[in-house]
């Protein structure tokens, strides 16, 4: 009895649907059941090995590939997934999976904050050593380590085998349009995207410190959401493993299983908050939302040119936006439990950890979150007639916690504003409408006064361009009637709310860089959860032809546009292509006879599909089109990466040499952690002029070192500026710090003895010079000492001096 005291106060209150049901079994069923579980260990160890030797085929080598494994398996994915078991109810292996591998994220950067404030990573090894440990010697915990499970909660064989394909099918993906592209550093030449190289900067710098300056610009404090960032450094510092490897590839492949596995999760835990029979029976439920969220983005792109893809929301360049992703999906758990009564004291505290999580992954979720809770509130109210206390509750906390954190954690809101439709300003056809006169597209602020100023011609434009992007998300954007399929389910208007609000960010806020897309890239994933379950509850049982039917149509449709697109149509010249929105309707005109006439011959050949609900059928539809769509975009999109790639452009603007590469490596193991450098390298293209794009980040991140100026383009001052006046992108605005800029230049074009003293008494340790950036003055070896040199590169160290005050 004693045993059972910390279990008892976890859980408040009895459980419904989630009790532990202890079940004898004979020895011969034991024998029966353990064979399915070996062949599913040797199954997902079989696929393990084939990522493994993938990897290795793109630079990784197979001892960092183990290594980091089994330190991601140690440090996050056994001990979230056992203290899920302690603190959620009894659920299955799918969520306990899904929902615990978040859990694990957040228990390491809790184990991260006092291991890197005093300055000891081994430290966070206390985190897996101390819950074997505490799991080991308590008996009410032991259970939890072998877990019996009652027969409804147990996860079938033929699952497994559908989520190794899965997970198979977007490693596929990722491999394909990133992994074999992105070298390891050093490479004979990179074409990184910038904003790699700036969450790799972050990464370094986070090794360091919890409390760390902004890596461009020292002595400033980073306002960013570091959470992301602080997981990578974690995990390397526990393996070994070099900052760019992580960042580029391993810690990308881990958050991709990390994310199948919490849609999967999340799938599965919406179609058992009603009826645990409809789970069982629909098993393949979770795998084919994984499916269609990741391996086959389903997103119904019937003609181009379009607006640029949102994709599928696993953002490679933005390691803050892959946490979103899971964050998100990991509040179904919790949420859906306290909302359907089935919570206790250990589900508040797995809803506080990820509230603290979601504070510091990425400013978008808390709003979204907050939304779901008013609209469940308010489908309690409608429903129920009384105070909505659970969604009050799960409203409130997420809203206190936005005010709490906006200071010392989310960050880089500089430049933000309430702005309608900004986002059409990426579709050329609106520029074309607009006219120059009113403005550019990509500026900023420009869409208002070109509607304001603009003739009925511009807002038919615009109407129809947000039309075509309506019908572009159909597939995912239809999950957000799920709740007619279960009107009385509070957890279904809890993910519309997120889902909803979360599209809606899109179109009513403005951020540098359009980053307003974040809002609906972080829901993404939910909204297709909330497709699938829609399609599940509503079809019957068998439902074969009309299913069949409306998925083929879908198929074909999707395959004969998918061919006949001129796929390179965005190479064209502007005067080469057709913009006209009527034009790029007319696919789905098409897609809607081809759909209706699907609907007729289903209902036609069976009595059975008037039952069929058409929105279910509609789904399906959609989902079967936008899959296949998922097959030739992703031909396009690796056949445009590759082609940068291939051939190396020295004039781009992501173009870095393997010099470059090698000098900024040579750096990080010859200095120390907190040394600084001034360098000339500020824009992209790497030669330096006034008002260029401030946003070469690579010095930084391959360095691994605090510089004393480098480029400005995030840092909070700058984005600030940025929203005070639109009179340049903000990737071209002066520094906030003029002074940093002019000393570091005159150091490397024209040193002397005063600049020198001035660099050394602000802690400039390192001076790194870069030919392709200016050029770099023979004198400079008078002033300080020449430690490296390279074709591209010159490192020189300045002796310590006395620091300014």
């Amino acid at each position: 009895m004693a045993g059972e005291g910390l279990r008892g106060w976890i859980c408040a209150k009895p459980l419904a649907i989630g009790d532990d049901v202890r079940v004898s079994r004979s020895a011969s069923s034991v024998a029966v059941a353990a064979k399915p579980s070996a062949l599913v260990a040797i199954g997902w160890l079989l696929t393990a090995v084939a990522g493994v030797f993938a990897l290795t085929t793109v630079g990784d080598s197979v001892r960092a590939v183990v290594v980091y494994l089994v330190v991601w398996l140690a440090s996050t994915t056994i001990p979230g997934v056992l203290w899920w078991r302690v603190l959620a109810r009894p659920t299955t292996l799918v969520q306990e999976l899904g929902f615990g591998s978040v859990t694990g994220i957040a228990l390491l950067l809790l184990a991260w904050v006092p291991a890197t404030l005093a300055h000891r990573p081994a430290l966070m090894w206390l985190l897996p050593a101390g819950t074997a440990a505490v799991f080991i010697a308590t008996p009410s915990l032991r259970r939890h380590l072998w877990p019996r499970r009652s027969p409804h909660l147990r996860t079938p064989g033929r699952w497994h085998a559908a989520m190794m394909a899965v997970c198979a099918v977007a490693f596929l993906r990722l491999y394909v349009l990133i992994l074999e592209l992105w070298a390891i550093p050093p490479a004979t030449t990179s074409s990184v995207f910038q904003d790699l190289w700036y969450e790799l900067s972050l990464t370094q710098s986070l090794r360091r410190s919890v409390a760390v300056d902004d890596p461009a610009a020292v002595g400033v404090p980073l306002d960013y959401h570091w959470f992301s960032n602080a997981h990578a450094a974690a995990t390397q510092e526990l393996s070994g493993v070099g900052a760019p490897e992580i960042v580029m590839h391993l810690w990308l492949v881990a958050m991709l299983v990390t994310w199948m596995f919490a849609v999967a999760a999340a799938t599965q835990r919406i179609l058992q908050s009603s009826n645990s029979d409809v789970e069982k029976r629909t098993w393949w439920a979770g795998p084919l939302a994984a499916l269609l969220a990741g391996g086959l983005p389903t997103a119904v792109f019937l003609s181009v040119p379009r607006l640029p893809a949102i994709d599928n929301g696993f953002v490679v360049t933005s390691t803050s936006g892959v946490l979103a992703l899971v964050v998100v999906l990991a509040f179904i758990g919790p949420v859906l439990d306290l909302l359907h009564g089935l919570g206790g004291r250990g589900t508040w505290i797995l809803f506080v950890l990820l509230v603290v999580l979601a504070a510091g992954a990425k400013p978008s979720i808390l709003p979204v979150v907050v939304c779901g809770g008013l609209l469940a509130g308010a489908a309690q109210w409608q429903l129920r007639r009384r105070f909505p206390v659970i969604p009050a509750i799960i409203t409130v906390v997420p809203l206190l916690a936005i005010p709490i954190s906006a200071t010392a954690l989310i960050g880089s809101t500089g430049g933000s504003r309430l702005q309608l439709f900004e986002t059409l300003a990426l579709d050329p056809a609106l520029g074309l409408a607009a006219g120059d006169a009113v403005g550019r597209p990509g500026h900023g602020g420009w869409l208002a006064p070109a509607l304001a100023d603009g003739s009925g011609h511009v807002w038919a434009v615009a109407a129809g361009l947000l039309a075509f992007f309506l019908l572009t998300e159909s597939a995912r954007l239809i999950g957000l009637l799920s709740p007619i399929a279960a009107r009385s389910d509070l957890g279904l208007w809890w993910c519309t709310g997120v889902v909803g609000s979360g599209f809606a960010g899109l179109w009513v806020l403005a951020h540098p860089g359009y980053s307003q897309h974040y809002f609906w890239r972080i829901v993404i994933s939910l909204s297709v959860v909330a497709t699938v379950v829609m399609i599940v509850r509503l079809l019957p049982p068998r439902p074969h032809l009309p299913v069949a039917v409306v998925s083929v149509a879908g198929i074909a449709i999707a395959a004969v546009f998918a061919l006949v697109a001129p796929l390179q149509v965005e190479r064209l010249p502007r005067e080469l292509v057709d913009y006209s929105v009527a034009t790029r309707l007319l696919p789905y005109l098409a897609a809607a006879a081809t759909l209706v006439a699907a609907l007729a011959v289903a209902r036609f050949c069976t009595r059975r599909a008037g039952r069929v609900p058409a929105v279910a059928l509609i789904a399906c539809f959609l989902c079967a089109a936008g899959a296949t769509v998922g097959v030739f975009d992703l031909q396009r999109m690796a056949a445009y990466n590759r082609s940068e790639q291939v051939v190396p452009n020295p004039a781009s603007a992501l173009y870095v040499t393997a010099a470059e590469q090698r000098a900024a490596l040579w750096l990080n193991n010859n200095s120390s952690p907190n040394d600084v450098v001034a360098t000339n390298v500020f824009c992209a293209p790497t030669r330096y002029r006034a008002h260029c794009r401030h946003v070469s980040f690579w010095v930084s991140g391959l360095t691994g070192r605090q510089l004393f100026i480098g480029a400005w383009a995030y840092t909070e001052s700058n984005l600030v500026a940025y929203g005070r006046t639109d009179a340049l992108p903000y990737q071209r605005l002066d520094s906030p710090w003029p002074n940093r800029v002019a000393l570091s230049l005159e150091a490397v074009r024209e040193p002397n003895t005063a600049v020198m003293s001035q660099l050394s008494r602000r802690g400039v340790r390192w001076i790194f010079a870069d030919r392709r950036a200016t050029e770099v003055s023979p004198k400079l070896a008078k002033f300080a000492t020449l430690e490296y040199r390279n074709h591209d590169v010159g490192i020189y160290r300045l002796d310590e001096t006395e620091k300014a005050p």
